[in-house]
């Protein structure tokens, strides 16, 4: 996970993962507080899915996101 803040002063995560379901955004909630929110992308019979944690910390605005592949319906990737 790549960890900035842009020029706004949000402290922001991402990660472009190549395996998971988006658990390591889920750590980040249950630490630094709030739920996040899955859902699955599908385009051209490719499935991605994205999970978004978007909360405050110790005052600070925070957004941590990844994407991962996705099995499509019924089958393994």
């Amino acid at each position: 996970m790549t960890w900035t803040i842009n020029t706004l002063g949000v402290l922001q995560g991402e990660l472009h993962a190549t395996e998971g379901d988006g658990q390591i955004v889920d750590d980040c909630a249950r630490i630094l507080g709030g739920t996040a929110a899955h859902t699955t992308l599908t385009r051209d019979g490719d499935r991605l899915g994205l999970a978004q944690l978007t909360t405050t910390w110790r005052d600070v605005p925070v957004l941590v996101w990844s994407s991962y592949p996705e099995a499509p319906a019924g089958g393994a990737l």
